[in-house]
């Protein structure tokens, strides 16, 4: 519990969902495990003190609301546009409160992790989440999971089948309270969920084949019921079940084909290619002694991590810098550490410098200042120029 409640920002809410989800499911046997209880709840208490405290002093806060629906910026303008129009027309305005269109966004995020094209075909739409051409499960695990939720909703009573359906059914809150949804790192936890599924599926149908079981009797506590089951069947049942894992050899054949020969050429540019290769030459000419500073401009403010990545910047001299806590403290977003500093730069107004090497990373249709004097290139694996390190001219 207390590992997944560091892990992720998401375990935060889901883990505390999930325990309440366990404590119900066995509300039958909670006096007679009290104790148990008492002592697991006090022991997760202690060991969460600290992310208490984060919580209290908002660096936990801060990263909630980096990725809140409710701070969404798209989301905001839409409903001051919409709430003005109904202001004017004299209709309620309510129902475009934020609230409501980030609860009606949610609702929608939550369904889209069971979208059958997200799981099996397209995945989300980040491409650093999922192979190419391909969801965030196998196509192959379809027909199991489908045969597994039938099972869950027909042992629905059972507390095994209870705590999977539940698993699955919390597993997307996390994302859906966030943008970019549905989101396949945010609801990681489901994943376990859905191949316990896939497995009760394969149970199930394993054994309505080979011995005409309508449920695994090895599952419940119920007894098993049967029905006669013909010779053919039974004999064709393990023919079935090689053809079906067969099918499993070119999905998976074609997955680690498509990873390796396709994957970093169509989405180099998600990865930023070639930016780790850029802060390290760069280094390079301030160890040779050619520069004394390299500027990053503010397009991002995760870069910076890239730089202390590539350069195996020291943990310790990045704190005794300042950390990353300077950009808090700095209304213009300032982050310095030796030879770096990352910072919004303006173009017209910057004082070009012999001693300044800029490093300017080509993503969203960016391009460097026409006053680029061009010192280096480089190019990601698809051969289009990653980054661009610049001086500037007076």
């Amino acid at each position: 519990m207390l590992l997944a409640m560091y892990a992720y920002p998401g375990g935060v809410v889901f883990t505390p969902l999930m325990v309440g989800a366990s404590a119900w499911i066995l509300r039958n046997h909670l006096r007679r495990t009290a104790l148990s209880w008492g002592i697991a709840i006090a022991i997760a208490g202690m060991g969460a003190f600290p992310l208490a405290r984060q919580l209290l002093d908002g660096r936990v806060g801060a990263r909630f609301a980096q990725a809140s629906l409710l701070n969404d910026v798209d989301l905001q303008t839409l409903a001051t546009k919409r709430i003005e129009r109904d202001v004017e027309w004299g209709i309620p305005w309510f129902l475009d409160h934020p609230y409501a269109l980030a609860a009606r966004r949610a609702v929608d995020a939550y369904a889209g992790h069971f979208n059958p094209t997200y799981l099996f075909t397209r995945g989300d739409d980040q491409p650093r989440h999922h192979g190419t051409d391909t969801g965030q499960l196998y196509l192959w695990d379809a027909p199991l999971i489908l045969a597994g939720m039938v099972i869950l909703a027909r042992r629905r009573t059972h507390p095994a089948y209870q705590f999977t359906g539940l698993w699955l059914l919390i597993g997307p809150v996390p994302a859906s309270l966030a943008t970019e949804a549905p989101h396949a790192v945010r609801s990681i936890v489901m994943l376990p969920a859905w191949y316990l599924a896939a497995g009760i599926g394969a149970v199930a149908i394993w054994n309505r084949l080979r011995s005409g079981k309508r449920v695994a009797s090895n599952l419940i506590a119920s007894p098993t019921i049967t029905s006669p089951v013909p010779t053919w069947r039974r004999r064709l049942a393990p023919v079935i079940a090689s053809v079906y894992l067969s099918l499993l050899v070119p999905t998976v054949a074609y997955y680690a084909w498509a990873t390796t020969r396709y994957y970093s050429l169509e989405y180099a540019p998600y990865w930023l290619d070639g930016t780790l290769e850029a802060f390290a030459y760069a280094q390079s000419r301030v160890d040779d002694g050619t520069f004394r500073r390299i500027i990053i401009p503010s397009h991002t403010q995760s870069i910076y991590l890239y730089a202390l990545w590539a350069t195996r910047y020291a943990p310790s001299r990045y704190l005794g810098h300042g950390g990353t806590g300077q950009i808090d403290l700095s209304p213009v977003e300032t982050l310095k550490f030796d030879p770096f500093e990352q910072r919004a730069v303006m173009w017209n107004e910057e004082t070009g410098s012999p001693d300044n090497l800029y490093i300017f990373i080509n993503f969203g249709g960016r391009q460097p200042p026409s006053r680029a004097r061009i010192i280096h290139s480089v190019r990601d694996h698809r051969g289009e120029v990653r980054a661009v390190l610049f001086t500037l001219s007076d």
